[in-house]
């Protein structure tokens, strides 16, 4: 567990929520700390100073404002009191560097925008900073120990050796190939349990303790996507009521269940949170075709964003700041990529071919869409068993293209069906699902190997929709 802290100037707020929501999704919504719900006077400061003495890393966000803030200066004083770890971002252009912060190596975040490429340097460097005050910890007792009598001698020297053995077998022991965690459906009837496995040093502990995967409350129709509120704290999926598929809201430990849509002739499917929490998109076909509608997050509310007739959409999908929609359809005959504005409007054809593409799935930082497409293409010699040389094939594989739909790329080329791709929190890696084994398994593809696909969970039964959280 890292616990981080963030101090930054009030003209700074947009992109300090940007960027603790996307640390929230590496090492949890409640170890990301920056004071958005406290207010000033004396009930402030103590909160700050109580949220910097339990922070493992203090991050600086570095503007021109902020190193004139009296209040960041008073921050970031507590925290080189504490000896803290304190980790400069350079978020705009800066004249010159204090000379407390100039021997610190810092994040360069200075255009103002979170890329793939700096915070996978801030994860790295948040990481490392990590690793070395485990590590510190470790050696503590060793270097600090004072001496004690004899008798406290023998039962603390096995408890060290012990303490010693675990650490060095959570040290060696091999971590999984990706952080957060990641959660699917599994199962073979009408309804589907829910399963998450945790990746990192966490999956290793969980690993141990043979809690990997670990079932969570209530189930799901078979078949059904589901998605998690951005803080961790609720669930919406769909489950059977009265043969029909109807969208339910519940909280993680499965309590507070509340069923959100009541068609009793139509189905409600593949809902999707708003990043704010506020609205949940679904697909319904109660107007006789698959349109996309959107609702409070309670249930109320409800409006059409479709309105198309005699054709399908389907599988939309927020972007990450809530403004725009992603969504599949085929209204030209087959199935393409669309993008509109949150309110319906706006209408913009991404991907236009005679193949289908359906599945899309924003990039965390918005500049690219994963989706699984049927494209003909060529497979080299020996791709199937039996088929001597190369052959041309037409089955999904998994692409990725800019967000205006240029550069289309695929990122897999297997003869088996390869559907369902969600991005990693920090876009550096996609999980999708594959039957190249025969049945469903997910699979992990990290972009910068791209000639590699790795097997991650191979327990899967029916249509797992893996869902990815930090």
């Amino acid at each position: 567990m890292t616990r981080i802290f963030i101090s930054y100037d009030r003209d700074d707020r947009p992109l300090t929520r940007q960027l603790a929501n996307q640390l929230r999704r590496v090492y949890g919504h409640d170890d990301v700390w920056f004071d958005e719900n406290i207010y000033g006077g004396a009930d402030w400061w103590q909160e700050i100073r109580k949220q910097i003495a339990v922070c493992d890393i203090f991050i600086f966000l570095m503007s021109e404002e902020s190193l004139v803030s009296p209040y960041c200066e008073k921050e970031r004083s507590e925290a080189e009191r504490l000896k803290k770890e304190i980790l400069p971002i350079r978020i705009a252009p800066i004249k010159q560097i204090p000379d407390s912060l100039r021997q610190i190596q810092y994040v360069d975040m200075s255009e103002g925008a979170i890329t793939v490429d700096n915070f996978t340097e801030l994860n790295a460097a948040i990481r490392q900073i990590s690793r070395r005050r485990r590590l510190e910890t470790m050696q503590m007792p060793l270097a600090q120990q004072p001496k004690r009598s004899a008798r406290l001698a023998l039962v603390g020297v096995p408890i060290l050796m012990l303490a010693l053995m675990l650490a060095g077998l959570l040290i060696t022991a091999p971590q999984p190939p990706f952080q957060g965690e990641l959660t699917y459906a599994s199962g073979r009837s009408t309804t589907m349990n829910l399963f998450a496995r945790q990746g990192g040093f966490a999956g290793v502990l969980s690993n141990l303790t043979g809690q990997n995967p670990r079932g969570l409350n209530g189930q799901i129709a078979a078949g059904s996507p589901f998605d998690w509120a951005n803080d961790g704290s609720r669930v919406v999926f769909t489950n059977l009521v009265d043969g029909q598929r109807q969208i339910f809201r519940m909280n993680a430990d499965g309590s507070d269940l509340l069923m959100l849509t009541d068609a009793p002739e139509a189905s409600s499917t593949d809902p999707d949170w708003s990043p704010n929490g506020e609205q949940i998109l679904f697909t319904s076909d109660r107007d006789g075709d698959l349109e996309i509608y959107v609702m409070n997050a309670d249930g109320g509310d409800e409006r059409n964003l479709s309105l198309t007739s005699e054709a399908d959409d389907a599988f939309a999908a927020w972007s990450p700041d809530g403004t725009q929609i992603i969504f599949a359809s085929d209204r030209d005959g087959d199935w393409d990529i669309y993008l509109m504005n949150a309110d319906g409007s706006g209408t913009v054809l991404l991907t236009e071919n005679n193949i289908d593409d359906q599945s899309p799935a924003w990039s965390p930082d918005g500049t690219q869409i994963t989706f699984q497409s049927n494209r003909v293409r060529k497979l080299g010699p020996g791709s199937v068993p039996g088929s001597g040389g190369a052959i041309t094939a037409r089955n999904w594989d998994i692409y990725v293209m800019d967000a205006n739909g240029d550069g289309a790329l695929a990122l897999t080329r297997s003869p088996a069906a390869d559907r369902f791709p969600v991005w990693s929190p920090d876009g550096a890696q996609i999980v999708f699902v594959s039957d190249r084994n025969g049945d469903n398994d997910i699979y992990l593809k990290n972009l910068n190997d791209r000639n590699r696909d790795i097997l991650l969970i191979d327990d899967v039964e029916g249509d797992p929709f893996p869902v990815w959280r930090g």
